[in-house]
């Protein structure tokens, strides 16, 4: 897992961007997703809610890892496993809205809408990517993704 870091903002649309993006490019491996968003009439209300869900997220893991992903270790002793990737983000204005999902099609299109999105001048506010397993060498159960994640569809 990622912690939420402190990125600047282009720094941040950066991020969010290429793993929108680098998700969409695996797509083939998508095997279940779920999407949710809100809007807020307040910023802070926006923050809050952003905070929360952040914490409900982070809170599922026994622990944080803060070390940036190192391509070299991924290589050495990579073993298959399924991965949950999620991301949060805190973003301006009322158009970001993401398809309910019931099919890769709708997967791809949440995608798109967050790559483009957290692309426009200002708008991305906060992000905060996690996934797990986070060390390579880790194994991710069924039964652990369904009781940590009862809202994932198959697609």
């Amino acid at each position: 897992m990622i912690s939420q870091m402190a990125f600047g903002l282009v720094r941040c649309s950066h991020l969010s961007l290429s793993v929108a993006l680098e998700v969409l490019r695996r797509k083939s491996s998508i095997v279940s997703a779920s999407t949710e968003y809100q809007h807020f009439r307040s910023r802070s209300q926006a923050l809050r809610e952003f905070n929360n869900q952040a914490t409900k997220e982070r809170s599922k893991f026994e622990r944080e890892n803060t070390r940036l992903f190192d391509h070299e270790q991924q290589e050495r002793g990579s073993k298959a496993t399924m991965a949950v990737v999620t991301l949060i983000l805190s973003i301006d204005g009322d158009s970001t809205k993401v398809p309910r999902i019931g099919s890769l099609q709708d997967v791809e299109e949440s995608l798109r809408n967050i790559a483009s999105d957290s692309k426009m001048d200002d708008c991305l506010q906060s992000v905060e990517i996690l996934w797990t397993p986070e060390e390579r060498s880790e194994t991710l159960l069924l039964k652990d993704v369904i009781a940590d994640y009862p809202t994932l569809r198959s697609v």
